[in-house]
């Protein structure tokens, strides 16, 4: 079974031998045969506030609400439990294809998560969906969708970091098959974390060049 298992390694690092002691500090393992659980992972931040970072891992065919619907699940850093699993819709909405810590969205003092699910098809056949989680209780905060059939919004997400400087962070979402300036051009766009209105869109030069297939915050670059 390829990639059920998901393993969460803690390097010591001694001053001889960078690597030479490695702990395991938590094993965690899909549900079931072919969730494929651990076929993307990210730091989550501290979700619950408790002053240890958690870990998020999707799990995008997972059948929790009909064949690979997907999920992703939220584990605590200090002693590996379980926090929260949020599972997809629908049937082959494959949600966990993608997960990241989102930062304090909403500014609480908790840190959310952002999991996608590229082929949902809110708008369409495979127009994609993100959806940002609370940290503080698990609840949706946004819901981004794709605007048209294989979009597949969501194909790539992340923390953006504090990109208007507006005191919230926000996020980043890929759309690598939109076909915005011709067959999988391509797009990201970063959604505000205070309102979840749009902030910016970023879109790739040509044909094929399925821009947003991998999305992530930069920090402040210039200075």
């Amino acid at each position: 079974m390829r990639l059920t298992l998901l393993s969460i390694v803690l390097a010591t690092f001694l001053t001889t031998s960078a690597f030479s002691q490695v702990t395991i500090a938590y094993t965690f393992f899909g549900d079931s045969a072919y969730d494929l659980l651990g076929e993307c992972v990210s730091n989550a931040g501290d979700v619950n506030g408790d002053g240890y970072a958690d870990v998020i891992a999707g799990a995008f065919a997972d059948d929790n609400n009909g064949q690979s619907s997907g999920s992703a699940r939220v584990y605590s850093g200090v002693d590996g439990s379980i926090l929260y699993t949020f599972s997809g819709d629908n049937a082959w909405d494959q949600l966990g294809s993608s997960v990241d810590g989102a930062g304090d969205v909403n500014n609480d003092g908790f840190d959310d998560v952002i999991v996608g699910a590229p082929s949902a098809d809110p708008n369409g056949l495979n127009s994609g969906l993100a959806r940002v989680y609370s940290g503080l209780n698990g609840s949706v905060l946004y819901t981004f969708n794709g605007t048209v059939s294989y979009d597949s919004l969501g194909y790539s997400v992340a923390g953006a970091g504090d990109v208007n400087d507006d005191g919230f962070d926000d996020l980043v979402v890929g759309i690598p098959f939109s076909n915005v300036g011709g067959p999988d051009t391509g797009r990201a766009r970063v959604f505000s974390g205070a309102d979840g209105s749009l902030l910016l869109t970023v879109n790739g030069d040509s044909p094929y060049d399925a821009f947003g297939s991998a999305v992530d915050g930069a920090g402040d670059v210039n200075g």
